[in-house]
């Protein structure tokens, strides 16, 4: 698993990129992970989606796919299958949570985040999510942020599925 050090590291280089350097990350992204780049850019393009929900919701993606890396076997190559079966997987498991009371909903989310095989990826991805709908000035409005929270979990778990 990968630690909550290594994800804090990971964060806080990709939080200090220069222009420049953000454009070379996203073309050593398109190098290395073509399907997961269309996939988040499209995602990114959520129609709701304002200039600086879609640049946290890219950066985040960024993010994921740079932290992912630091596990002991890298990071694996996302096909469209993987990344399909995993969309599938997500709608599956919103219908049954859609289903449960609130406080099946809240249990039922402690749990995921415990069960993950990577918790501390899951637990930053949602925290930075609700952090950022909850401030005064909010970057995610919160009407945005389920579609952004699912977007990005397809994709965590996209990575760690193989």
């Amino acid at each position: 698993m990968i630690s909550e050090t290594t994800i804090d590291d990971v964060t806080a280089r990709i939080s200090s990129v220069t222009p420049d350097q953000a454009q070379e990350l996203v073309q050593q992204m398109g190098a290395e992970q073509p399907i997961v780049l269309a996939y988040l850019i499209a995602s990114s393009e959520y129609e709701e989606f304002d200039q600086e929900e879609s640049e946290l919701f890219l950066f985040l993606g960024i993010a994921l796919w740079q932290i992912m890396k630091q596990r002991v076997n890298g990071c694996p190559i996302v096909s469209d299958k993987v990344l399909e079966a995993a969309e599938k997987a997500n709608e599956e498991s919103l219908d049954k949570l859609a289903a449960d009371s609130s406080g099946d909903f809240l249990s039922a989310t402690v749990s995921m985040i415990e069960n993950y095989p990577e918790p501390g990826v899951l637990r930053y991805l949602t925290e930075v999510l609700f952090e950022a709908s909850s401030e005064e000035t909010p970057l995610m409005r919160e009407g945005n942020l389920g579609y952004a929270f699912l977007s990005l979990k397809v994709l965590l778990d996209a990575f760690v599925e193989p």
